[in-house]
């Protein structure tokens, strides 16, 4: 089973309106009807909500290191402090400080 997608923001935006003019016929009518109807819009919206979150699949982030002198490229994960442009660790082949150049999120692979 795939995860569901994250909703666009106007689903979001007319999710809220329904909510807020149930609320306000909740309110203003006071019928047991409008009640139930809004109890059945809130349990729906959060079964999705919850179905979206549970469901989201995990991201690796990755951090590009360039030699400047000698082009040299390697890939690692990322850790806490990089950022684009920091001087890291030396170039294997030429010693020189090698910078970081790109940083990216990529979806972690399902078993």
């Amino acid at each position: 089973m795939s995860a569901p997608k994250r909703p666009s923001s106007a689903a979001k935006y007319a999710n809220l309106v329904i909510g807020l003019v149930l609320a306000a016929m909740l309110i203003i009518i006071g019928s047991q009807s409008f009640t139930q109807g809004a109890l059945i819009y809130l349990s729906v919206m959060n079964y999705y909500r919850i179905s979206y979150y549970s469901s989201h699949i995990p991201e690796k982030t990755f951090t590009v290191l360039r030699c400047p002198t000698c082009g040299y490229q390697v890939t690692r994960e990322f850790a806490v402090g990089d950022y684009v442009g920091k001087q890291a660790e030396a170039c294997p082949k030429d010693g020189t400080p090698m910078l970081i150049v790109r940083i990216y999120v990529l979806p972690a692979q399902t078993q």
